[in-house]
């Protein structure tokens, strides 16, 4: 599983941005996602609702749309650890 990129929406422009986050960013949240949705695992609890979000949108046969503030907290999760 592949996050696609992040999306960032300006009030007033409403533009995306493309960010294509690195390998570890990728491995890490992959590997929650794949938890969450194959094996029932709950995700840590600072980056629930980001993978919960990424798994309704796969789930749902949608693009992986990481939304800004789930990005912020997958990076920050990634961080600490």
């Amino acid at each position: 599983m592949i996050v696609a990129y992040l999306i960032i929406n300006r009030v007033m422009l409403r533009d995306r941005i493309d960010v294509i986050p690195d390998e570890k960013f990728q491995e890490v949240v992959s590997g929650y996602l794949e938890a969450y949705i194959y094996k029932g695992e709950e995700p840590p609890e600072d980056i629930a609702v980001a993978i919960m979000n990424m798994a309704d949108d796969y789930l749902a046969g949608r693009p992986l749309d990481m939304r800004a503030g789930d990005y912020i907290a997958l990076y920050n999760h990634i961080r600490t650890r």
